[in-house]
């Protein structure tokens, strides 16, 4: 066995996800205070160690279906080139280091990389094959990863923080079920899932989106602390997110390839560069 087939397992092109751990200490006003810096970092590590684990109890438990799989047949588990022992004793092992890492953090962080785990481990064997909770338990694993971020930098989990997360990663994984559907994927819970109830679903979410954003640039905890001038840039950044969110429904619904968020803001010049934007108009809001 090779050991580069061995670190396929953890799916390194997947780490973009955790970057929600870097969420809180940017809006938290703390990106120039080096220890919250280094702390969020190393959440975002710990993170890192945790969800490869997380990825690899999952293969193990679709490694039939994977098999048969036109994509998924090519990981190392289901094409054969890593035994399941030896992914295993490596899951093993990225699980205590996990924890060995959290523990850096505290106990709330140790017991934030438990509730992952605990809930990857539920939806592995149970909630992926029941509608909604498939949704949800995924959503949910993003708002870890941004408490975790929260934790480390010593800062209460806000509640636009917590509405903007959940309604963001529910959008992107209902725009997954939709693709699934237009590929007619074998999974049994995508039944649940019709075309119309998906579209109708992702519009939802994304004028929830939308309208939690506006209160934030308006009612937000950083508005308090801004001058006149400053919080109307701020302010000026809802409404070039409508423009994205639209967009991207839009993209989402003709390409059939919105889950994939890394990949449209790349592909879709305007999409891409608004949402530098957003993130510019931001950083100047909160650091000036």
């Amino acid at each position: 066995m090779r050991y580069f087939e061995l670190l396929k397992l953890l799916r390194i092109k997947q780490y973009s996800k955790n970057l929600f751990c870097l969420i809180p200490v940017f809006f938290g006003c703390e990106l120039y205070n080096s220890q919250s810096l280094q702390t969020s970092v190393w959440a975002f590590l710990t993170f890192c160690i945790a969800s490869s684990s997380v990825y690899i109890i999952n293969d193990l438990t679709d490694l039939k279906q994977d098999k048969k799989h036109s994509l998924n047949r090519f990981r190392p588990l289901a094409k054969g080139t890593v035994s399941r022992t030896a992914a295993c004793v490596f899951c093993t092992f990225l699980i205590i280091l996990s924890f060995l890492c959290a523990g850096a953090l505290g106990k709330s962080a140790i017991y934030v990389i438990a509730e992952y785990l605990v809930l990857n481990l539920l939806y592995c064997f149970i909630l992926k094959k029941v509608f909604l909770a498939d949704i949800l338990c995924i959503s949910l694993g993003f708002e870890l990863r941004a408490y975790l971020g929260c934790i480390a930098i010593n800062h209460q989990m806000t509640f636009f923080l917590f509405i903007e997360i959940l309604l963001l990663c529910t959008m992107l994984v209902l725009s997954k079920r939709l693709y699934e559907k237009s590929i007619s994927s074998s999974r049994r819970v995508l039944k649940r899932y019709s075309l119309k109830f998906c579209q109708t679903s992702i519009q939802l979410t994304a004028v929830l989106l939308d309208f939690v954003w506006v209160l934030y640039t308006f009612y937000g905890e950083p508005v308090v602390k801004m001058s006149d001038n400053t919080s109307l840039l701020f302010k000026t950044t809802s409404v070039i997110t409508t423009a994205v969110i639209y967009r991207y429904v839009c993209l989402s619904f003709k390409n059939r390839t919105g889950y994939q968020l890394g990949c449209i803001l790349c592909q879709d010049l305007i999409l891409g560069l608004c949402t530098v934007l957003i993130v510019l108009l931001c950083y100047l809001s909160l650091y000036s």
